[in-house]
């Protein structure tokens, strides 16, 4: 309901693909490639390599789509890969002066052992609405089935993208790429709304489209 003034704002989230910009050496920061499941995978089907930054991408966009949608306002990190050197400080730099009200990073995950599988969400407790917006996403994420397991939250204050942009925050882990049958279901675009979906649903949840300001 509007408050008498009528002032209405419209939520902004800054939507983070993560990976994608060049490197200190000019090269692009592709994430987890050629040693992933993933990137092995996404070769043997389709004689196309994929990298972590590919299915960042692939999430982040449809996560854009499903906000408009819904009214949202978004800002992307990216919508493609960048040529241009912007380590993490400086992209965290970057969505902290955009303007946004919440941010959402968009990761794959990795581990030395190939068992570990399913989706994590990173929170900092910089922000106290921070650790209910990533157990939301969290929950979203299990009652869409977007994770092979049940989805683990974990406070982390060493994430940039999460502890010092100023707004709630979540870095969303959303499958480990060195293992088979996760990669194997990352390369689906079922699976692809599903957490982009999940991610969505989380958001919508903790930040209602229009918030209310006297």
């Amino acid at each position: 309901t509007p408050t008498p003034s009528g002032n209405m704002h419209v939520t902004t989230v800054y939507v983070d693909a993560g990976h994608g910009f060049t490197n200190s050496w000019g090269d692009f920061d592709r994430g987890a490639g050629e040693d992933s499941e993933y990137y092995r995978i996404s070769l043997e089907e389709t004689g196309i390599g994929l990298y972590e930054a590919d299915m960042n991408l692939k999430i982040a966009l449809r996560v854009k789509e499903l906000l408009l949608e819904k009214g949202y306002r978004v800002i992307m990190s990216r919508e493609d890969y960048v040529n241009r050197h912007l380590p993490i400080n400086n992209r965290a730099a970057m969505a902290a002066d955009s303007g946004a009200d919440l941010l959402v990073s968009v990761h794959g995950n990795t581990a030395s052992k190939a068992s570990a599988f399913g989706a994590r969400v990173y929170y900092s407790d910089r922000r106290g609405d921070s650790r209910s917006y990533a157990n939301a996403v969290a929950a979203a994420i299990d009652q869409n089935g977007a994770s092979r397991k049940i989805t683990t939250v974990h406070l982390d204050n060493g994430l940039a993208m999460v502890n010092s942009v100023g707004m709630p925050s979540v870095l969303v882990e959303t499958c480990f790429l060195t293992n088979t049958e996760d990669a194997e279901q990352a390369l689906t675009e079922e699976w692809i709304n599903s957490m982009a979906k999940s991610i969505v649903d989380g958001i919508c949840k903790e930040f209602p489209c229009e918030t209310t300001f006297q």
